[in-house]
Formats: C-alpha cells, structure tokens, sequence
C-alpha cells in the first residue's frame, strides 16, 4: 500500500511539474512575441520622438508606442544615415 502511494505520489509530482513547465514555457514564448512587437515599433527611432510624457510624439500623440504606429507615414530617422550615391564623384 505504501509503494503504491509512493508511486501515485511521484506520478503526481511529475505531472505538476510538467504543467508548470508548459505554464513557463507558454509565458516565455508571451514575452518573447512582446518585445517582437515593440521592437517593430518604430517611434524610439524617429525624429518626432520624444521621451516626455505629456508629449511623446507631436506628429501623432494618439498612435504614438502603439502597434498603429508601425505604419506611420511621417517617420523620419533620428539619424540619417549617408548614403554613397550621394556624393559627387569626379
């Protein structure tokens, strides 16, 4: 009688931990898909972006951080880049 509760209790045991383990796994791949949809978000990025928190973006105050802004047509880097083609080669 005692192995069999010892064996039912271990069986119990493994199943909880296996539950859990899904429960983590579930929350991990939650977490992962968010910081995917922030890291589309290209507001951080822009020139209109401020980190105020009245006002972060004077452009679209509304959509600013929101996955609307991932197609917001006045996004202009903070940063330009140079590209070659834009110099005069003799």
């Amino acid at each position: 009688m005692t192995m069999l509760l010892a064996l039912l209790s271990a069986l119990l045991t493994t199943l909880l931990i296996l539950q859990q383990g899904g429960l983590l796994h579930r929350w991990w791949h939650q977490l992962r898909k968010q910081r995917d949809q922030q890291r589309r978000i290209p507001c951080p990025r822009c020139r209109y972006f401020h980190n105020n928190l009245h006002l972060r973006c004077g452009v679209h105050p509304k959509q600013v951080m929101t996955a609307a802004a991932c197609d917001c047509r006045d996004f202009e880097p903070r940063h330009r880049t140079l590209a070659l083609d834009s110099f005069d080669t003799p």
